[in-house]
């Protein structure tokens, strides 16, 4: 497509993310930390699809980005994207599933062992203590 340029850049820090001009990727322009992680589809382009693959996500890859269209050096599209990394929250939540699992199975064992044997004022304390354990846990994180 004859002079069409595509423009991705973070707006954060205004770094050129990936630059596609000419009908080519000009990947000798946009910033080291992107060199062969960010992809373009130049086969998508006559469909109006000007997205950006980013491969090998980093921890500083998250923030702000900005999609620039042009047609004959005048602006015909923009857009701006929030990229936001999730792994954090998955890891967050299999390390709450650890804490908090191994002391509800030990609270219901002790439960089960006190009504079972009788002796309820100890099977009481120690279920407590495995009950509230993960909310301590909690309130000092």
């Amino acid at each position: 497509m004859e002079g069409l340029k595509v423009e991705w850049r973070r707006t954060d820090t205004k770094a050129l993310v990936h630059l596609y001009q000419d009908g080519e990727s000009r990947a000798e322009v946009q910033q080291q930390d992107y060199h062969d992680r960010a992809h373009f589809f130049t086969d998508q382009i006559q469909h109006g699809n000007f997205s950006l693959l980013l491969e090998n996500l980093r921890a500083e890859d998250e923030g702000k980005y900005a999609c620039k269209v042009y047609r004959n050096q005048r602006q015909v599209f923009s857009i701006n994207r929030n990229l936001e990394l999730r792994l954090v929250d998955t890891v967050f939540n299999l390390q709450m599933f650890l804490v908090v699992c191994p002391n509800i199975l030990m609270f219901l064992a002790f439960v089960l062992w006190g009504v079972s044997e009788g002796s309820l004022f100890e099977s009481a304390s120690c279920s407590a203590l495995y009950f509230l354990r993960p909310l301590m846990l909690l309130w000092a994180a």
